[in-house]
């Protein structure tokens, strides 16, 4: 019997940093390119236990959809 191998390219990740600018305290995410950034924005608030609707997340200036991939 024989196996087919299949080779997996490695995801491309990037590292985040998040910024509270209430509490100047920073958080570092390594994250693939194709990760949702709600995902992140959700694990922040879930961490710092605050509501994720209460918030506004800057990613290169200006405030994006959650849809937007890193």
């Amino acid at each position: 019997m024989m196996r087919s191998k299949r080779c997996r390219a490695p995801q491309e990740k990037i590292t985040l940093k998040v910024t509270n600018l209430e509490d100047e305290g920073k958080d570092v995410y390594e994250i693939g390119v194709h990760v949702h950034l709600e995902r992140l924005m959700l694990d922040y608030c879930q961490r710092r236990n605050l509501d994720y609707t209460t918030l506004s997340f800057i990613f290169n200036g200006s405030a994006g959809p959650n849809e937007d991939t890193a």
